[in-house]
């Protein structure tokens, strides 16, 4: 019920449901942005005793091998869980529009690593859009 309240929220402000594209995905949606560049939301789930300190820092190892990408992350509560927050910038390109910033929330629940991304194009995310990401939290 409160997944479809919520995509109810999302499609009225303009984004769009799509078909998840990866096994673990559980929900994504798209929204063309007034510059004609899109930005996606993917929200994700997998059974493992995945750590989201590990994961949020071989992500971060990752993308600083690419030149010119920045990574910020920080400990932050998810959904009344203990997670990881990671923003990476400068992996944008207007020549590729498949390459996006990213914005994640990685955290545990009873045995499963969820991960909330948001990829954009946009030099920096938008706060309504980081905000939104937290509505999505598994009930209990």
């Amino acid at each position: 019920m409160i997944a479809v309240i919520l995509a109810v929220l999302i499609t009225q402000s303009g984004w769009q449901v799509v078909s998840p594209s990866q096994p673990d995905e559980y929900a994504r949606y798209a929204k063309s942005e007034g510059n004609g560049l899109t930005s996606e939301l993917s929200l994700s789930r997998r059974k493992c005793a995945c750590d989201p300190k590990v994961a949020a820092k071989e992500t971060a190892d990752a993308l600083l091998s690419m030149p010119g990408v920045s990574v910020k992350r920080q400990n932050v509560s998810v959904c009344n869980e203990s997670g990881q927050h990671l923003i990476a910038l400068g992996i944008a390109s207007f020549a590729d529009q498949a390459r996006r910033n990213i914005d994640v929330f990685l955290f545990r629940r009873k045995g499963y690593l969820y991960t909330f991304v948001y990829s954009f194009q946009s030099p920096q995310p938008n706060l309504d859009v980081e905000k939104k990401l937290k509505d999505f939290c598994p009930a209990s």
